[in-house]
């Protein structure tokens, strides 16, 4: 079974999880639901700026994918289960 991901998308991810334990650090929380909503909304911005950069769609070939969806997505969805996590208050 081949699972699609490139480079890209995965430095993409890395950069972003990075950056929300940089502010965890900076902030002094461990709040792990506002740190995924850093990490959702760093891996989103990242994304959509590589894809303007590059003038391409949304959807198509030209920014990061994993698992078939591109980053952005994973920005987004990252987020969300990130404002899930503390509403629910865990």
């Amino acid at each position: 079974m081949y699972i699609r991901f490139n480079l890209m998308g995965l430095v993409m991810f890395f950069g972003a999880i990075g950056a929300s334990m940089a502010f965890g650090r900076t902030f002094a929380t461990q709040h792990q639901g506002l740190r995924m909503i850093v990490t959702g909304i760093v891996l989103s911005l990242i994304d959509l700026a590589v894809r303007k950069g590059r003038d391409r769609g949304l959807f198509g070939a030209g920014g990061g994918t994993m698992l078939f969806l591109p980053m952005w997505l994973w920005g987004i969805l990252f987020a969300a289960a990130g404002a899930v996590h503390i509403v629910r208050g865990y």
